[in-house]
Parts: C-alpha cells; sequence; structure tokens
C-alpha cells in the first residue's frame, strides 16, 4: 500500500480547490472585462494558492517514497519492492529507467488527474 503521511491534509485541500474551482461568476460571462476580473481575481488567487499547497504535497509524497524505495533498496528485499507497486512508484521507475523522458512535471500531473478522474467516477456512481 502506497501510504501517504498527509493525506488528510491533501484531500481536505483537494476537496476546497475543488468547490472553489467549480464556482461560477460574473466574470465568467464577460471574459474580456477587465473590472470583472479584478473583482472576482480573488477567488483566481486562492485556486493558484491551492494548486500550489496540492503540487507541495505530491512533492511530499514524491520525496516520501523515495525514502521508502531507499530503505526497501538497502533491504535487499525485491519481494517487498515487487508488493509495493502503485501509481507514484510505477512512474517514478519509469522515469528513472527511462533515461529522463518523463519529467517531475508530468509525473506530478499524472497524479494530480489520477485523483481527479477517480473522484469524478466515484461520484459519477454513487449520484447513478
Amino acid at each position: 500500500e502506497c501510504g501517504f503521511r498527509w493525506r488528510e491534509e491533501f484531500l481536505e485541500t483537494l476537496g476546497e480547490a475543488q468547490r472553489k474551482a467549480s464556482r461560477f461568476g460574473v466574470a465568467d460571462l464577460f471574459p474580456s472585462s477587465r473590472l470583472l476580473r479584478a473583482v472576482g481575481s480573488t477567488a483566481v488567487r486562492d485556486v493558484r494558492a491551492l494548486n500550489a499547497k496540492l503540487f507541495e504535497l505530491v512533492d511530499r509524497a514524491i520525496e516520501q517514497h523515495r525514502e521508502a524505495a531507499a530503505t526497501t533498496a538497502a533491504g535487499g528485499d525485491d519481494d517487498a519492492r515487487d508488493d509495493n507497486e502503485c501509481l507514484l512508484n510505477t512512474l517514478m521507475r519509469i522515469q528513472k529507467e527511462g533515461g529522463g523522458t518523463l519529467s517531475m512535471s508530468t509525473v506530478k500531473a499524472v497524479i494530480l488527474v489520477s485523483i481527479y478522474l477517480c473522484q469524478f467516477f466515484f461520484l459519477s456512481k454513487t449520484l447513478i
């Protein structure tokens, strides 16, 4: 299992970001209006701040996985390494074996998009 130390903080931040990003404002009706963009800019700043926090938390998850991988590698337990294969471990392995063709930004984006998709599909199944 890929246990994340900051799971609760991550889920709370993710939920708050989704709530703020899903709001529809008057500035959305008139995107060329500088006045409306200036008035509604606090919501945009809030979402950007939450997005930055999500990326920081994904950085923490990556660092946690690196530490766990180093511990597992130091122990020489290949079976434990295979049993602990999750999306992040897989992406990091591909990045390492692929010679850097997979950037850290891409890894972070894949992680966040996969989380959003999982939540979307879970929500859509509960509504049907």
